[in-house]
């Protein structure tokens, strides 16, 4: 499972400190007015926590903490999980398509908890049971299927090349590259 948010604590010893300046390049701080920076006060224990949001984008993150009163600085990177999705759902645009159309499919990736990451792949194919078992039908374009910021992946299936016959269902099946046990499918009709 990935990160959804990072907690930390910074300790300072053996220097007299009345606050640190934190930022990160990549997420932001909760609690905080600017989401990239935040200033810790010390106190007495000269230990203060803090905790960053982490961006979908599975990219490492990185802290800079600079002591108050000096151009010491001290960093730290983190490198996160991506986070696979617990799901994935499909939604045609239509569940009937002409003879040589094509219709939009949209994949829904989701997390029981938190947000799946960006960037995850999906793959697409079309079947037909044309009476000899599962025949592949159909073409899709817009490649790479890959998820944005809002844990959608899009496809367009057509139906240009490897003709499917009328009137007989269509199963369209989408699955997480990474995680072929995450997969969903459902099924439109060709028409004549």
């Amino acid at each position: 499972m990935g990160v959804d948010s990072l907690t930390g604590t910074i300790t300072i010893k053996d220097y007299i400190v009345g606050n640190i300046t934190l930022a990160v390049d990549n997420g932001s701080f909760l609690r905080s007015v600017n989401p990239k920076q935040l200033v810790l006060e010390m106190g007495a224990t000269k230990t203060a926590t803090f905790t960053v949001k982490a961006s979908t984008a599975s990219e490492p993150l990185t802290i800079t903490a600079q002591l108050a009163g000096t151009s010491f600085n001290v960093y730290k990177t983190v490198k996160l999980n991506e986070v696979l999705p617990d799901k994935i759902l499909i939604e045609p645009a239509a569940y009937e398509i002409a003879a040589s159309g094509s219709v939009t499919v949209n994949a829904f990736l989701t997390c029981t908890t938190g947000k799946p990451s960006d960037g995850i792949e999906v793959a697409f194919m079309a079947v037909q049971d044309q009476g000899g078992g599962d025949v592949e039908v159909g073409t899709f374009k817009d490649y790479p299927f890959v998820s944005d910021g809002s844990q959608k992946v899009s496809a367009t299936f057509s139906i240009d090349t490897r003709k499917p016959l009328a009137n007989i269902p269509i199963t369209i099946s989408a699955k997480v590259v990474k995680k072929e046990s995450i997969n969903s499918t459902i099924d439109v009709i060709a028409q004549p």
